[in-house]
């Protein structure tokens, strides 16, 4: 979503996900029903959970660096050093 769409990282982070364990999809539930349901329809064994993992992103794009904490749980980024 942020390389292909210039999605602010914040927003890249509150996004649902979807998890490929063994066999089952873990398909976290604030995903709209309709997606879960034709996974089913198509083959695939599906359960449906609260939150699959935390994530902290940060990116250098040209001169800047930006970062954000998953807003799953607790956490934060943290940017020392001078830069390149």
């Amino acid at each position: 979503s942020r390389i292909d769409y210039g999605v602010d990282i914040i927003d890249c982070l509150r996004l649902p996900r979807i998890h490929p364990q063994e066999a089952t999809l873990l398909v976290e539930e604030n995903i709209p029903p309709k997606i879960p349901q034709e996974l089913t329809n198509i083959g695939h064994s599906v359960k449906r959970v609260k939150s699959i993992s935390q994530v902290q992103l940060t990116v250098w794009q040209e001169d800047t660096l930006d970062g954000g904490a998953d807003p799953r749980g607790i956490g934060g980024v943290c940017f020392t050093g001078e830069g390149r």
